[in-house]
């Protein structure tokens, strides 16, 4: 338990990502089926990740006291 102010260290970063993906569906029979697919995306958005000193699960989770973890948050 401590009573030290709550530091939190964000880094965002860029995220880009492709994929493809291949889709069908057969179901030959009972007057039969046939599906396809082809799907290309294409995915561009910000990635973050934080460091705190407290636990933010104790935080989120109503759990009391919420643990201290050290000084992880190093000011530039």
């Amino acid at each position: 338990m401590s009573s030290d102010a709550l530091f939190i260290s964000a880094n965002i970063d860029d995220f880009s990502e492709a994929r493809v993906q291949w889709h069908n569906d057969w179901k030959i029979n009972q007057q039969s089926s046939l599906q396809f697919g082809v799907e290309l995306r294409q995915i561009e958005g910000p990635d973050g990740i934080a460091k705190n000193n407290f636990n933010l699960g104790d935080f989120a989770n109503g759990v009391t006291p919420i643990r201290y973890t050290g000084n992880c948050y190093q000011p530039p």
